[in-house]
């Protein structure tokens, strides 16, 4: 028998010289290529958390000669972000400080990046006061523009509620209140009640460019943030009723359930409810299918019940989308707090010894809507 021939052995590739013509080629290319190779290299080091203390702080001096001076051009090589965010968490408060004083003229167009906003989120959570302030200052002016970016969103939202101050709160809303207030910043609140207050005859202007805002926030789908939220509610507390049942639109309608758990959130629910027509109504209860159990346990959310069980007068859809979920879930929802302040309130509606004056005078707000023909509690009490 003719035995089968030994494939022939083929050339042995050379990987190693391909790999070192990759690095000559690169290096031609960048001028900074050997730079962010130890970069990279001290990074992959650093990063392990098992390492010893004494050995992350040699890395991150290490790191901080070979980046100071070239912060700025390293930065928007997308594979460095992750040093940058390192080099921000380990270092002291002093040894960033060059990071953020050299990326403060980018910090704009950082916050605009799908991972540049990582960045400036972690600038604010590891720098100073001092240099917090001077990031606020890059960013001011532009919070219009930034609110509505995608990414950038997320940026304003973190400093506003997280780092920002009562002024720097109020210069940041006082961007939306329309040029003119703007330039009186310092003398103005971020609450729209104070602004009313001192420039009575700008409201219906002022109002105007809420309510511009709060369609834009609304269609763009914006409204699960703190700041965003903020602003609607101005508009909501201060609208029309009319106006406000122009807003509860489909789009409105289908956000409604990410903002029943936060406090201005909830306000603005609890007005949806209020002053949207008996079509509108249905829908907001239908989208609540499925987080009527959390909504009972939540410190805002089982007010939006209260305020339901107050003005919707299908009582059918209320014991088939609300009350069946609450039965289901009755022994869950009777040992948390806030559930067995809604248990109550199912019982006892606005009962002054159960509930403070201030949940009962909140929840008063909506006995003068126009659309309920039920009784509010108040009045049969």
């Amino acid at each position: 028998k003719n035995k089968k021939r030994k494939p022939e052995a083929k050339e042995p590739k050379e990987p190693l010289k391909k790999k070192a013509l990759k690095k000559v080629r690169k290096a031609c290319e960048d001028n900074d290529y050997e730079t962010i190779t130890k970069i990279k290299a001290l990074w992959e080091k650093g990063r392990v958390s098992e390492i010893e203390p004494a050995k992350q702080a040699k890395i991150v001096e290490e790191l901080k000669g070979l980046m100071e001076g070239k912060v700025e051009s390293l930065m928007f090589k997308h594979d460095l972000a992750r040093v940058v965010q390192l080099l921000l968490r380990l270092g002291k408060a002093n040894d960033s400080n060059f990071i953020v004083k050299e990326l403060l003229p980018h910090v704009c167009e950082l916050s605009k990046s799908k991972y540049g906003k990582f960045t400036v989120n972690c600038m604010l959570k590891n720098t100073s006061p001092e240099m917090r302030k001077l990031i606020f200052k890059s960013l001011s002016g532009h919070f219009r523009k930034l609110i509505l970016h995608a990414e950038a969103v997320t940026v304003v939202d973190t400093f506003y509620n997280d780092y920002a101050n009562s002024r720097e709160r109020t210069e940041m809303v006082t961007e939306f209140y329309g040029k003119e207030l703007y330039l009186y910043r310092d003398l103005l609140s971020e609450h729209f009640s104070k602004v009313i207050e001192l420039y009575p005859d700008k409201k219906d202007k002022v109002l105007e460019e809420l309510l511009g805002h709060t369609q834009v926030f609304i269609e763009k789908g914006l409204s699960g943030h703190i700041i965003v939220q903020h602003l609607m509610l101005q508009y909501f507390l201060h609208g029309s009723e009319e106006s406000i049942q122009e807003l509860v639109s489909d789009k409105l309608i289908e956000q409604i359930v990410n903002f029943v758990h936060t406090k201005e959130g909830s306000k603005i629910a609890m007005r949806c409810l209020w002053y949207s027509k008996a079509k509108e109504r249905k829908l907001i209860i239908r989208t609540f299918k499925g987080h009527v159990k959390d909504m009972c346990m939540n410190e805002n959310g089982y007010l939006v019940l209260c305020a339901l069980f107050d003005c919707v007068d299908d009582t059918v859809l209320v014991k088939k989308a609300i009350l069946s979920e609450i039965m289901e879930n009755l022994d869950t929802i009777a040992m948390s707090q806030y559930g067995r302040l809604l248990l109550n309130y199912i019982l006892a509606p606005r009962s002054t010894k159960l509930f403070p004056p201030s949940i009962i005078d909140c929840l008063k707000v909506g006995d003068t809507n126009n659309v309920s023909k039920k009784r509010s509690p108040s009045q049969t009490n």
